[in-house]
């Protein structure tokens, strides 16, 4: 056979080459102009297309080298070409995150059909088995004739110099995850008709799955053995697992990197009295994990020099650090997902609801002490100096809630500062001094610090499908509403009208508490509640009345064992746990924190109503006094939902 003859057999040879050639019809990405198998190219050169983007660039090119020459060799170098290219866009850090998907199957698509060939001699091959079919016509051992057909198809890639060989065990590629197998499945399924059937297909699945450890679930597996057999093996992180005699690496770890980083607000220096302060994260391509995330603040007391007060005289009350600020508002993509007025009593009901023993330490680092003595927040300010976290879970129920990962998304959190800063100090004097309000908090840093998530490449090509689904995200999250009644009339009854909500924000719990001129007094903590000789407490959501027996509570006589037990039983019912294990002891609710839980979570949601009104009526023994205000702490039903493809958020 002459040089010219085995070069025209070369020349545009194989099956994935003879259907690029003649493909009748247009096929490629939605959105690209070249990045496909079936693009038009004389069309769009004519037109004056020029491609999108670098990689819809590279795909013009490659597609022009295919124009140019229908060459195996040269073929596959373009394919090697842009397969490279295609990469170093999947890993640039100008490429958005549609770009990445795009580049990551073109990668992968160029590197299973350089690893099947282009043009390996199918037509031959078919040839020959069929030949061994007509002489074995009687030959009733499927096994055998098997055997032969794929013998008379190796000799023929033998003898044609290829080097592609028929695979028995699929190699597992080292990047990519299982999307680079598709092709390689595809291209077994088409051997597969030497034999008339997928008989070898099926086995060589069969063989990889045989031999490749199956999750059960919470870290366990189910590892082949010696013997055929199988064993359990139970742990966490990185398995080796018996793997058809030799060791075989199982990894569990979804989460390969959990890093945070600091965000800062426009401006550094506008942290005063009064000021806006705006935290962004234009970060689009990271994966962000907003429940793990918190504020860290950092700032100095001043104190006037006219102003002889004695070493730790000033102290932070409970929560202090949250009484620095008026409103505290999270937005992703611009649509506010969740408001909180008076972010340090809406955090103190909350919290000291929520709130177990077993985080006091971690809770001092956010101000809080439930001590309640003279020492309270003692060792927070040391010259007069102080830092602090506080998470975000513990001012938004979205963060409290939600626990996964968003994804491409611009999130923003706007932090209104307090007029003054009274309410998060308080005075150990025995002689209040007007002169001791000269006292003012400055601010040095407010940090964003926020987790961004790597995950392996496997969760990567899920999230790469879900945001290629177009399909919007729930996200469901209890909110927090807190309404406030400044100034209550000084009788020992009263009704007061809360609010009215549409039905998709059903009220769930009400969280009440009074509190008796310690509105921006530094000598009463802000942080602490009072009972105001309180009786009876009754919650009326339209027709229906919360509880339906009365508390029945007399504090002059040490009488609050139900109007406890409703505090204590918070946890249960919220976070749906089998145990409860409050902040509080009985003696420290009944004097410092007396709050009243109501638990409005069971419901008939079959009553449809246009809208749910929330009305409080209260009893006390004695008049209420002058200079009271209630708080009413309403956690109810939110959904939102989000589309990661076109970066729309909607409230419901």
């Amino acid at each position: 056979m002459s040089p010219v003859r085995r070069n025209n057999k070369n020349k545009g040879g194989g099956i994935i080459n003879t259907l690029i050639n003649k493909l009748p019809f247009e096929l490629h990405l939605p959105g690209y102009q070249y990045c496909g198998p079936g693009t038009q190219l004389r069309k769009r050169l004519d037109r004056g297309d020029k491609g999108i983007n670098p990689l819809d660039l590279a795909c013009k090119e490659h597609d022009i080298a295919y124009e140019h020459s229908k060459s195996l060799t040269d073929r596959q170098k373009a394919d090697y070409i842009l397969e490279n290219r295609a990469w170093n866009r999947f890993k640039s850090k100008d490429s958005n995150l549609k770009e990445k998907a795009a580049a990551w199957l073109v990668t992968t698509g160029m590197k299973a059909k350089r690893k099947i060939g282009v043009g390996c001699g199918f037509k031959a091959a078919i040839k020959a088995a069929k030949n061994v079919l007509k002489k074995n016509i009687n030959e009733k051992n499927m096994m055998k004739l098997t055997k032969k057909c794929v013998a008379a198809a190796k000799k023929i890639f033998r003898k044609n110099g290829k080097k592609t060989r028929v695979p028995r065990v699929i190699p597992i590629p080292k990047t990519g995850g299982m999307l680079p197998l598709i092709p390689i499945f595809a291209g077994l399924s088409a051997l597969g008709a030497l034999t008339g059937g997928i008989a070898n297909v099926v086995k060589t699945v069969s063989e990889f799955n045989r031999n490749e450890p199956s999750h059960l679930g919470r870290g366990l597996y189910l590892a082949p053995n010696k013997g055929g057999s199988y064993k359990i093996e139970k742990g966490k992180g990185l398995y080796l697992a018996p793997h058809g005699g030799a060791g075989g690496y199982v990894v569990d770890c979804k989460i390969t990197q959990m890093q945070y980083h600091s965000f800062l607000p426009y401006s550094t220096t506008a942290l005063s009295n009064n000021d806006e302060i705006r935290i962004s994260i234009q970060n689009m391509d990271a994966y962000t994990l907003p429940c793990e995330s918190y504020l860290y603040i950092e700032g100095k007391l001043n104190i006037p020099a006219d102003i002889t007060a004695e070493k730790g005289e000033f102290n932070f009350t409970n929560n202090g650090l949250a009484f620095l600020f008026s409103e505290i508002r999270y937005e992703i993509n611009g649509v506010e997902i969740q408001k909180l007025k008076s972010p340090g009593i809406s955090s103190s009901l909350k919290g000291f609801c929520s709130h177990t023993p077993s985080e006091l330490n971690n809770l001092q680092n956010a101000a809080w002490d439930v001590d309640m003595d003279a020492s309270e927040n003692k060792h927070f300010m040391l010259n007069n100096k102080f830092a602090g976290c506080i998470p975000l879970k513990h001012l938004f129920g979205f963060c409290e809630d939600y626990k996964k990962i968003l994804l491409n998304c611009n999130q923003q959190i706007i932090l209104n500062r307090s007029s003054t800063d009274f309410d998060a100090l308080y005075v150990l004097t025995t002689t209040p001094n007007e002169k001791l309000k000269k006292v003012a908090i400055e601010l040095n840093k407010i940090i964003w610090k926020m987790p961004i998530i790597r995950v392996s490449d496997k969760e990567k090509i899920k999230l790469l499908k879900v945001l290629d689904s177009r399909k919007p995200v729930a996200c469901a999250f209890r909110n927090w509403d807190l309404c406030e009644y400044l100034v209550l009339p000084q009788n020992t009854s009263h009704s007061w009208t809360v609010k009215s909500s549409s039905l998709l924000e059903k009220p769930r719990f009400a969280l009440i508490g009074l509190q008796t001129d310690r509105k921006n007094n530094l000598f009463n903590p802000s942080g602490r509640f009072d009972h105001c000789y309180l009786k009876n407490l009754k919650v009326h959501l339209n027709s229906e009345v919360y509880p339906y027996e009365d508390f029945r509570a007399d504090f002059t006589n040490n009488v609050t064992a139900i109007l406890y037990k409703a505090y204590a039983e918070f946890q249960k019912s919220y976070y749906e746990r089998e145990y409860s294990d409050p902040l509080l002891p009985k003696n420290i609710f009944q004097q410092f924190v007396p709050i009243v839980v109501v638990d409005l979570s069971r419901q008939n949601d079959n009553v449809k109503s246009s809208t749910v009104d929330l009305r409080i009526e209260f009893e006390t023994d004695k008049a209420i006094p002058a200079k009271t205000a209630a708080y009413c702490l309403i956690l109810h039903d939110q959904i939102i939902t989000s589309n990661p493809f076109n970066d729309d958020v909607m409230k419901l």
